[in-house]
């Protein structure tokens, strides 16, 4: 992408792409967990980085799709209501941190209200009395044989999270989050304010063109618990509905379209070639399994291989011939701006097919 923090260049020349693009296209190898963490709103990202810019690097928000590679595993949004009601009442740890005040505004009318009240007792519990719920937790989890696949499959989650980051206040986040495993292909969509964190596996994101993260948990990074604790969307959910719903286009590409104007990304796949109609924006390609063969007299690269990424131009139609898999992250359009494309495009053919550093 072209985001300050680390632009990508052309790599046969060293000069900056020429396209200012309104998104940042990512392969991630997940070790381990990538920090509890939301994305501001245009409007909070707006006020953020201009009270701290050395913190928050632009004013963009940062709504973001993760498509696995690999099985991916995820926290994602609130649990719903009678899942946190249900581990309230099996884990008297969590219930300490989280109060019996913010045990009793879940069970009432208004359990929202409840849910931040949870939330913020558990990231502000004082710090002794973290470390002995923490420490009692895992005492008490690792001589447990759970029989309820569920449980016994939460209560694992929970004692990997405590090996990489000891008795931090997230280990208790599998307790309110949704742990979904996607499979290789399927996607979540982040919003603005949807807690989070990535746990393991491989997948690719594309986001709008932000670099803004709020921490919380599971992090040795800066974490801005009050920012996040007013900002956080506190709405219960189920985890299917987290999960992402994929179009088909006319060569059966898959297509995730998210419900903002900055990007989509096309999956496109086939073992004997495959062909990608033209679109009106600037694009990233990012070959992820096999190789292909380019033909077009404005590329220089004839051979497309696994781990590398193309820039291609707008309005371009190529055909691959070859077994591969390649992923396209490309500008939308936005009704509220006319119809426009929200790029600035630099319209110069030698572009085309042009392979990237990042």
């Amino acid at each position: 992408g072209t985001h300050p923090s680390g632009p990508s260049t052309i790599h046969s020349t060293g000069e900056p792409l020429p396209h200012n693009l309104p998104f940042l296209f990512k392969a991630l190898s997940v070790q381990h967990a990538l920090s509890i963490q939301a994305h501001p709103s245009t409007k909070l990202a707006q006020k953020l980085h201009g009270q701290r810019p050395d913190v928050y690097k632009d004013p963009n928000h940062k709504p973001e799709v993760a498509i696995a590679l690999t099985e991916f595993e995820v926290l994602a949004g609130f649990k719903p209501l009678e899942r946190i009601l249900q581990n309230l009442q099996l884990y008297p740890e969590f219930r300490k941190l989280v109060g019996e005040g913010g045990v009793s505004l879940l069970e009432s009318a208004t359990p929202e209200r409840g849910l931040k009240v949870m939330f913020e007792n558990v990231l502000q519990a004082d710090a002794e009395v973290l470390s002995e719920a923490t420490m009692a937790l895992v005492e008490r989890i690792s001589e447990r044989l759970e029989e309820d696949v569920t449980l016994a499959r939460q209560n694992a989650l929970i004692l990997r999270l405590n090996l990489t980051f000891p008795n931090d206040v997230g280990i208790f986040a599998p307790l309110y989050m949704n742990y979904i495993r996607l499979p290789p292909s399927s996607a979540i969509f982040i919003k603005s304010g949807m807690l989070h964190a990535y746990l393991y596996g491989e997948c690719i994101e594309c986001m709008a063109n932000s670099d803004n993260v709020i921490r919380a948990g599971l992090t040795p990074k800066y974490k801005d618990v009050g920012t996040l604790i007013d900002m956080v969307d506190y709405t219960f959910c189920d985890p299917k509905d987290v999960v992402m719903k994929t179009e088909l286009d006319g060569e059966g590409n898959e297509i995730y379209k998210p419900p903002i104007p900055e990007f989509r990304v096309k999956r496109c796949e086939g073992p004997y070639g495959l062909t990608l109609d033209p679109v009106k924006s600037p694009s990233v390609i990012l070959v992820t399994e096999g190789s292909a063969t380019l033909s077009h007299p404005e590329c220089d690269n004839k051979e497309w291989v696994r781990g590398m990424a193309f820039l291609l131009n707008p309005n371009t139609q190529l055909t691959l011939q070859g077994d591969v898999q390649i992923f396209q992250a490309y500008g939308g359009t936005s009704v509220l701006n006319g119809g426009q494309i929200l790029y600035d495009p630099v319209m110069t053919p030698e572009t085309l097919g042009n392979k990237i550093s990042s």
